[in-house]
């Protein structure tokens, strides 16, 4: 089995959030397949936006 995980905005707004998500992805290390994605942080995607549109 495959476990995805995705996190982006207020998961990755602070280094509180982050310590969270390290803590989830260290568990999930477990299974034998884990993908991680990781989308723009928190105010970068308007950022981005900004810049590409």
């Amino acid at each position: 089995m495959v476990h995805v995980l995705k996190f982006g905005g207020t998961s990755m707004a602070n280094a509180t959030n982050m310590l969270k998500v390290i803590s989830i992805v260290q568990q999930s290390l477990s299974s034998d397949k884990t993908v991680v994605v990781v989308s723009a942080l928190s105010l970068q995607r308007l950022r981005l936006c900004e810049v590409l549109c």
